[in-house]
This record gives C-alpha cells, structure tokens and sequence, in this order.
C-alpha cells in the first residue's frame, strides 16, 4: 500500500522518526532517540513550548482533562503520550511516526521505554545509564521485516480460498493482501481489480488505532460502486461489503496482518463461514513466514 508524502522520509523499515519527553510545566523538551535513517528538520528545542502550546490550546477549548495527544503534520503523526505509571508528573513522551502507522503499538512501545528509563526524566537533564538508554533505544526502533519470498502475489493456497469461497458462496474479493503494521501493504493477491479498489485511507484509518493483536471486521450495505463494479445493480438482492483485518500470529505476535475487502450474499453464506476460512488462511500463511521472524520482545506479549 503506498504511502501517500512519504516519499520524502527516507526508509519506511521502521516507522518512528523522533521520539522525546516534554515538561509541560516548563516547555523543555529532551530527546531519546531519533531514526538515524530519517531526516527531521524540527529540533526538540522547538517541539518542547511547540506540545505545552498545543496542550494549553486544547484544555482552554475543550475542558478535556486529557489534553492534547495526537496531531498530523503532512505524512506525519505526533503523538503526545503519558504512560499511567507515570502519576501526576508533568512529563509526557512525544513521538513522530508515520501518519498511517499503529498508535496503539507505539504507546505500547512507550509503556516499556517508561519501564526503562522513567526514573530519569528530568526537567534539566536528561542523562539515564548507558545500557537503559541503548535498551529503550531497542525497543523504538524493533520492527519485523516481511520475508518477501516466503509469499508471494500467486499464493496457491490464497487462489484456492478466493475460488472455493466464490465457487460455494459467491464471494466477491475486491482486495486482498497482507500488511505490515508499519510498512503498509507488503503482498497484494488482487493484481487485477474487480471495480475500483476502496480507497486506501479507509484501510490506514482501521489499521492507525486498533487494538494490533486483535481481529477486526466491518461490515455495511454494499455501495453502487461495488454494485455497478460488479454487474449487479440490476440484481434485486442483498449485498454485503466488507473488510476484515485478522493479524498473522499463533504462538507469538508478528507485525503482519491478512486484509481482505470483499461482498457477499447473506443469503448464500454467513459471514461467519467467510470470517472462519479467513482465518484458517492466516494462520497457514504464518506458517510460512514464522521461521523467518525474529521472537517477539517480552514488551509486546
């Protein structure tokens, strides 16, 4: 999946840019690391009265406790997270990733990087012990990277489930792929569209903030689009579309998800057989790739 003004960041292996902590009391700001591979041309310096501005902006307006916590610069987001174990400091760790990258799995990350170096954040001073440091370091820049070999676009075992689906139920794929939480598509099984693909940002807008270890599925009344793409609009039935994102994983958590789009007749199939074969793919494909990976850090089980 393309990553619309990205271009411009460099490599998208890992998807943190720059990541800090701010006294929202004082506007200073330190940094704890930034991606040696990405170019940012805006300091902590500047970040630091930059978030308390933003922060003062949002309480004023909203009367939200909460403050300010997310924001989007172009191909960028910013998030501005504090860890409940943090109590009530003022302190709050700030991180630029990209714009369609997992927040949920960044803040998940920032929990263990408080577990390391919490203790050192200081107003004046930011100097935590070499190790805890190299340590955090690790966990904001761990990623998994797709074996692209292990699948490829031709997947038999992927042809053969759109066909038995189709053959038996009627399902329509419109899109189909597998995903990398911070690498966007990485294997489209789809080459030759049905009718126009749903839009991308439909896709980074479900993947940006759910829950990454757990399945998702979205379904509504088919779009003429769809209807029209697939010459049925003359049909007098029910037609379903659908998107159901189910992560790669069985005995340990990966990075990669199975995306697939697709419309059905309710009356011909349940989406429950659809959900569960669905499934059953996913789990064979991490077969296929789980020699390939890295184990998964503690921080992320």
């Amino acid at each position: 999946m393309e990553k619309k003004g990205l271009e411009s960041w460099g490599s998208q292996n890992v998807m943190i840019v720059l990541a800090g902590y701010v006294d929202l009391s004082s506007g200073i700001a330190w940094e704890i690391w930034a991606n040696e591979e990405r170019s940012f041309p805006i300091g902590m310096g500047l970040i630091g009265p930059l978030v308390c501005a933003l922060d003062s902006f949002v309480r004023e307006l909203t009367l939200a406790k909460r403050g300010f916590h997310e924001g989007h610069l172009e191909g960028l987001r910013m998030l501005v997270y504090q860890p409940e174990a943090m109590g009530d400091k003022s302190f709050h760790y700030v991180v630029f990733q990209d714009l369609y990258d997992n927040a949920e799995y960044t803040r998940r990350k920032l929990d263990r990087v408080h577990e390391l170096i919490g203790d050192y954040l200081e107003p004046n001073s930011f100097n935590p012990p070499k190790a805890r440091l190299e340590n955090a370091e690790d966990v904001l820049r761990y990623t998994q990277k797709f074996p692209k070999d292990a699948i490829t676009a031709d997947e038999p075992l992927v042809k053969n489930m759109m066909d038995t689906l189709y053959k038996q139920g009627g399902v329509r794929f419109l899109d189909l792929f597998l995903a990398d939480i911070d690498e966007g598509m990485v294997v489209d099984f789809i080459q030759s569209e049905l009718i126009e693909k749903a839009p991308a940002r439909l896709f980074h807008d479900i993947l940006e903030s759910v829950e990454f270890e757990e399945s998702l599925y979205l379904e509504t009344i088919a779009d003429t689009r769809v209807t029209k793409g697939l010459g049925l609009q003359s049909l007098h039935r029910i037609l379903l579309e659908a998107w159901y994102v189910i992560p790669l994983k069985n005995s340990k958590l990966t990075d990669f998800y199975l995306v697939g789009y697709f419309a059905f007749n309710p009356n011909r199939i349940l989406c429950q057989e659809i959900q569960s074969t669905l499934q059953n793919v996913s789990y064979k494909l991490y077969e296929k790739i789980k020699e390939y990976l890295p184990d998964s850090p503690a921080w992320i089980e």
